[in-house]
């Protein structure tokens, strides 16, 4: 379950925001017809540092990115930027599929950061999602490969590296 563009689906707005604070606990089972009660088993009423986000890790498809998002995803995805910048937890844009945007870039992985394509995505991503370009990463998936490529595994891992630092820059600040 993600964030669905029409109401009903996927996770409900709130729900998101009480997670990022803590107050879900392990076991919850998400409904999109309505938010965590406080009166729910699975709500912490006085969440621990350890159970609070460090870092916001949004996953989409770049194709959805460089066709366009539907105006709803948009509205969706806006409310929960405003939440997360209130909370002052760092956001991180992975860009999957990215080498589908391009043949060059299908053919020869090492090329995603010089396509116009794949740049053209980044940019729209960042206005759309309110986040830095530098916090978005282009990826391929792993779909139909089962060898381990170092080539497509240097994105991956660069994204990582930056949400650790992210993640560990907010624990030393909090």
């Amino acid at each position: 379950m993600g964030i669905e563009p029409t109401d009903g689906h996927g996770f409900h707005p709130e729900d998101i925001i009480f997670l990022l604070k803590g107050h879900v606990k392990k076991g919850y089972k998400f409904n999109p017809a309505g938010p965590i009660s406080e009166s729910s088993a699975h709500f912490r009423r006085n969440p621990e540092f350890e159970n609070q986000t460090h870092c916001v890790i949004f996953v989409m498809d770049a194709k959805t990115i460089y066709y366009g998002i539907p105006p709803a995803y948009v509205q969706k995805i806006s409310y929960l930027q405003d939440k997360i910048k209130r909370e002052h937890i760092p956001m991180v844009l992975i860009l999957t599929k990215a080498d589908q945007l391009c043949n060059e870039v299908e053919r020869d992985i090492t090329k995603m950061f010089w396509s116009g394509k794949v740049q053209e995505a980044v940019k729209t991503a960042s206005e759309v999602f309110s986040i830095d370009q530098e916090s978005i990463h282009p990826v391929k998936n792993y779909e139909v490969d089962f060898n381990i490529e170092t080539k497509t595994n240097i994105p991956l891992l660069i994204a990582l590296r930056q949400i650790m630092q992210y993640a560990a820059n907010r624990v030393e600040r909090v």
